[in-house]
């Protein structure tokens, strides 16, 4: 038998000593070396010390199998624990807040979202490192490598948030003169004067003349830009169409509820999550329009009793008992098991009660393009039927549309998406998923349009590149109706484009906060450090 060669024999004296007589980590090195890998992929921020802490407590030596498998039992969930905190994952405490809400998705959405959440090539990724893992494991200590890889990963993600690597931003904007160009030290800085800056801002009608057209509001939950691109619907003839169109609107928050309120609540700048949910009139858009002679109605195609919707509407965004349609047809299965119902008719329905004597401001809220949701006969997934569904909706919106021209009613038509859909996730969350409110998710198209016998369209369509939020909106309506189109001869709407207000991108929801700092977007989950949003 051949003499062992003089690195084994070192490698076995130098293991027999003391300190190496110490238990490694076996397999529990494989999980610190992948969460190393994930860090310097982006996708982790790992802590020294809570990683040192835990693998001091699966190195100690203990005298008794019992010992030994109750340390085992409790690394488990403290490992999990781990993982889940240093991601940029929202906190657990959401899953808990929103467990309502979650309880009410039917079991074949919930099934949709767990085959999502399980992908063969990962699996695959994680089968190959693991044999590799167990290869080397007989080559050099493990152990050792996953101590020096914790050290270096944890030593590499302590730079302050002005130090960390230029992120290009997800949107192309067009620069304004905006508080940008104040020198902020931090994001937190900068949202804390964003916050001052919104909190004086109040907009109010010029004109107290008597309304004389209607208003309707189409708000869409589920379509931003990057959705209509993955269905290759950013060209439709609904936004190519548009009188104006706000190409760079951010919704500011990634629920349907909030995101309703920031609308309706849009006579006053943004506030922050938690300030949507109490009573502030002198906010309220119907309260405002209603002086002016404009009647309030909400539209529905579905129930409005998911999260209590109808019931947000009502007690903080100043609108009334919505009008359920029952003899619409239905259209398809909510992901709540619901019933949703046809939009076309429900339209058409709005535009054949339109009256001489009554001018309305109506609020239409459409779930058509929510996530879960099942179209009859067909056989894909919802995120396979989003852009059939999608284009349904533009093409009857649309016809709706061509409808008032035909009608020479006085409308102006406003399309303002919730949020977006999350097709295609990205590093954070899985597709269809909108917890953290990140710039694909509400960076949504705004339409809007003018129509009225003896009105003219613009022979182009008036493009807003600017930043803006909620308040363009609100302002949009009270620059129309403050010019009396259609009893003003020098009416223009590009005066109305021009006076929209631009307003920072800020987008949040309760745990989360998203900000444009410094051309880059930056997130905030709780009260963790800023960290640079990563697609």
């Amino acid at each position: 038998m051949a003499e062992p060669s003089l690195y084994w024999r070192h490698r076995e004296e130098l293991l027999n000593r003391p300190l190496f007589m110490w238990p490694g980590l076996s397999a529990w090195a494989f999980y610190f070396i992948a969460k190393v890998i994930l860090s310097f992929l982006g996708y982790l921020n790992i802590g020294i010390w809570d990683n040192l802490a835990m693998m001091m407590l699966l190195v100690l030596p203990m005298r008794t199998t019992a010992l030994k498998w109750l340390r085992q039992l409790v690394a488990i969930p403290v490992a999990i624990g781990l993982l889940y905190h240093e991601s940029s994952l929202p906190p657990f405490s959401s899953v808990i807040d929103q467990w309502s809400s979650i309880s009410g998705f039917s079991l074949a959405y919930i099934w949709e979202l767990v085959t999502r959440s399980i992908k063969l090539e990962f699996i695959i990724i994680l089968l190959i490192a693991w044999i590799g893992f167990i290869y080397l494991q007989n080559i050099i200590r493990m152990t050792v490598v996953a101590f020096v890889a914790v050290l270096a990963a944890a030593g590499m993600q302590q730079p302050s948030e002005s130090e960390l690597p230029t992120l290009q931003p997800a949107l192309d904007m067009t620069a304004v003169n905006t508080p940008d160009a104040i020198q902020f030290n931090s994001p937190g800085e900068k949202l804390t004067a964003f916050y001052e800056e919104q909190q004086d801002l109040m907009l109010t009608p010029n004109r107290q003349t008597a309304a004389d057209f209607d208003i309707l509001l189409i708000n869409i939950c589920s379509m931003a830009w990057q959705d209509l691109q993955s269905a290759n619907l950013q060209s439709h003839p609904l936004i190519s169409n548009a009188h104006i169109l706000l190409r760079n609107y951010n919704s500011a928050s990634s629920y349907s509820g909030p995101s309703a309120l920031r609308l309706l609540r849009a006579s006053c700048g943004h506030r922050p999550h938690q300030q949507l949910f109490t009573n502030s009139p002198q906010c309220l858009v119907s309260q405002q329009l209603a002086k002016l002679g404009f009647t309030p109605e909400v539209l529905l195609n579905h129930t409005g009793e998911y999260d209590d919707f109808k019931g947000l509407l009502q007690q903080f965004g100043g609108m009334p008992e919505p009008t359920l349609n029952a003899s619409a047809p239905v259209s398809m299965t909510g992901f709540d098991g619901s019933l949703i119902k046809s939009d076309g008719t429900i339209l058409n329905n709005w535009l054949s009660a339109s009256s001489d004597t009554t001018t309305r401001f109506t609020f239409y809220n459409t779930l058509t393009l929510h996530d879960g949701n099942r179209v009859p006969g067909f056989n894909g997934n919802s995120l396979e039927s989003y852009a059939l569904r999608t284009a349904n909706l533009l093409d009857e919106i649309y016809q709706l549309q061509e409808a008032i021209k035909a009608s020479g009613r006085r409308v102006l038509l406003i399309v303002a998406p919730e949020h977006g859909a999350n097709l295609q996730g990205d590093a954070l969350q899985l597709p269809g998923l909108r917890e953290i409110p990140t710039p694909p998710v509400t960076h949504v198209p705004v339409m809007i349009s003018l129509f009225g016998e003896g009105f003219e369209a613009p022979q182009e369509q008036l493009v807003v590149e600017r930043k803006t939020g909620p308040t363009a909106i609100t302002s949009a309506i009270f620059s129309v109706h403050e010019q009396q189109p259609f009893s003003n001869a020098s009416f223009s709407l590009n005066k109305v484009a021009e006076q929209l207000p631009s307003t920072e991108w800020v987008a949040e929801n309760k745990d989360i906060k998203v900000i444009d700092y410094k051309d880059r977007f930056w997130l905030k989950v709780k009260e963790r450090n800023w960290l640079p949003y990563k697609e």
